[in-house]
């Protein structure tokens, strides 16, 4: 009998999402295919700590639910939304392990853009323990776990990363990009879910200002 079997397994997903795209979407699947991860959870946080956020929590939020309508396991939560302050994913952790108790099993899923930036979060090692990080790359991008997080972790987490680094596929769309497009007036087709497109341009997002 398979000991897993009563268990739940819990993907996690955060980040500003400004906005979500087909890339994230194509991550996300990516993490739920290789773990059987059932629901995903799409967080968009409020105030994201390393960057700013050109849209509005709350639009953001908005978008995500767009994105994921109809997608079967995929969900949202605006929890981080609606928590003042700084945004951070080791307080939404703790959160998820207190409501899911020791019968859920988390997975912190991250693409590999974000694996460098891992050891400067407050709370890194608890992450790492809360959770199972997934890191979900892009074609033709090598991804060095270890060289991003030896002696941030113990050597047995960088093991269990480098393990379950999932090749993505080759993709230029980021969220950077579809800002640029709309500033230049461009198409988004095959850049973000049509749904979201639309949102973007009845709520005239993006139109000015320059990324920082």
């Amino acid at each position: 009998m398979n000991e897993d079997i009563h268990r739940s397994r819990l993907g996690i997903f955060g980040g500003s999402f400004d906005p979500p795209h087909d890339a994230h979407l194509a991550i996300a699947r990516a993490a739920q295919d290789r773990h059987r991860l059932n629901p995903i959870i799409f967080v968009p946080n409020r105030i994201p700590p390393h960057k700013g956020a050109h849209a509005s929590p709350e639009d953001r939020y908005t978008m995500v639910l767009l994105a994921i309508e109809g997608a079967s396991g995929f969900e949202a939560t605006d929890r981080e939304v609606r928590r003042r302050g700084k945004s951070y994913t080791l307080d939404t952790l703790r959160e998820f392990r207190s409501e899911g108790g020791e019968s859920t099993d988390l997975f912190f899923i991250v693409g590999a853009d974000t694996l460098p930036e891992l050891p400067t979060w407050r709370g890194f090692r608890d992450i790492a323990s809360l959770a199972r990080i997934v890191v979900v790359g892009r074609a033709r991008r090598p991804i060095d776990v270890a060289v991003s997080l030896t002696g941030t972790v113990p050597d047995s987490v960088v093991r269990q990363i480098e393990s379950d680094v999932i090749p993505g596929e080759s993709s230029e769309i980021s969220s950077s990009g579809i800002r640029k497009r709309v500033r230049d007036g461009r198409s988004l087709d095959g850049w973000t879910p049509a749904a979201v497109a639309r949102y973007i341009e009845e709520k005239n997002l993006y139109r000015e200002g320059e990324d920082h």
